[in-house]
């Protein structure tokens, strides 16, 4: 299956939204996402099999702490505890709609589109951004 990095996208996007909770007595609670879930709430726009291979490249890579289950060598379940450190920085660097339409223009242009090439065209976009906020 290949790894869609839009879904790969969407998927942080919607994790920070929905992993932490405030709960009724002020303090802050940890709520876990299942792979269903996720699917839900990211409202069909990638099948539940890329979001079930989404999260198992993701915590490969890194950018989740997940834990899986198998039944008869079949992925039977997918729980996302939290982003990691990695992840959120990852996110933060593709975070912007602007930003992240170059990096898939940069990728088309190149045919290389692994979350490490993401990194690398981010960081190359880093300058002009900085230059570009600090000139207004």
């Amino acid at each position: 299956m290949k790894l869609n990095l839009n879904c790969i996208r969407d998927s942080l996007l919607c994790l920070e939204e929905h992993l932490l909770i405030e709960n009724n007595d002020g303090d802050l609670e940890l709520i876990t996402v299942d792979m269903y879930e996720l699917h839900e709430l990211l409202e069909g726009r990638y099948s539940l099999e890329e979001v079930a291979y989404t999260l198992l490249k993701t915590e490969e890579a890194g950018l989740i702490t997940a834990a899986f289950n198998y039944a008869s060598d079949c992925l039977d379940e997918a729980v996302v505890c939290s982003i990691t450190y990695n992840g959120h920085q990852f996110l933060e660097a593709i975070r912007p709609k602007t930003v992240w339409e170059k990096i898939c223009s940069a990728i088309s242009k190149i045919g290389i589109g692994s979350i490490h090439t993401v990194l690398e065209i981010s960081k190359a976009l880093l300058p002009d951004l900085i230059e570009s906020a600090l000139s207004h």
